[in-house]
């Protein structure tokens, strides 16, 4: 299945909804509670506007405390949504890749997955209670919130190759911001690896490999702090 086309949104990259997909038993996952999202620090009013209209009542920021304190969230204090942040991993901050020493994303993303689950466990907890929509972001919205799109997908039992696909749409919805982001790295004298900024099919497909290799989707959840009925509590929000 193809991924979702990013929402009408002028002044953040790659802004998806996680609902429309269908899964391997046939049910259609429900729209509006769940928006995967890159950076969202130059919202204008109009778009600030669209996303409280669409629902979104809760924020889950994934990026490090220095990207916060350098680009905060425009939906900081706007009317009733709540803000959560977590620095989901800093080695996949932008400005700290060039130190990385992995061949290609697949690597960063494992890594995720095996040093951030009580963390992980802990997002989740926030997307039970929270009311409304949920929009969970880091900088590009390709790989901590890759990382999260995949495990909820998994969990709603959409197929692999669709979240394959939903993975790989980053980079084409990115263009725009990876030249941007190019430009003002090559001003500071720093160059990353391609491989960082694309999204290929196979850094998602290694790691569902990776992933089911080691766990179960409910067995990784159990070991990061939610309870059976928990987890049917958070797909149920899903499909």
């Amino acid at each position: 299945m193809e991924a979702n086309k990013p929402l009408p949104i002028q002044t953040a990259f790659n802004v998806r909804e996680l609902g429309g997909y269908v899964n391997i038993d046939k049910q259609t996952l429900k729209q509006g509670h769940f928006i995967r999202s890159g950076g969202i620090s130059e919202l204008s009013d109009e778009d600030c506007a669209y996303l409280y209209d669409y629902g979104v009542r809760t924020i889950i920021d994934l990026r490090s405390a220095d990207e916060r304190a350098t680009k905060p969230d425009r939906l900081i204090n706007y009317k009733d949504i709540k803000n959560y942040a977590f620095s989901l991993s800093e080695d996949a901050e932008p400005g700290k890749m060039q130190n990385l020493t992995i061949s290609s994303m697949d690597q960063l993303y494992c890594r995720i997955l095996d040093k951030s689950q009580a963390m992980i466990g802990e997002i989740f907890k926030i997307m039970l209670a929270s009311k409304g929509t949920v929009l969970f972001h880091c900088t590009a919205g390709k790989d901590r919130t890759g990382v999260l799109a995949m495990l909820l997908l998994k969990l709603a039992d959409v197929d692999e190759e669709t979240i394959i696909n939903d993975y790989a749409a980053s980079y084409q919805n990115l263009l725009p911001y990876i030249h941007r982001l190019q430009k003002s790295l090559e001003d500071i004298h720093m160059k990353l690896p391609l491989h960082v900024f694309e999204s290929d099919p196979q850094n998602m497909r290694q790691t569902l490999a990776y992933f089911n290799q080691r766990y179960t989707i409910r067995g990784y959840l159990t070991s990061a702090g939610l309870s059976e009925e928990e987890i049917d509590e958070l797909r149920s929000q899903l499909v």
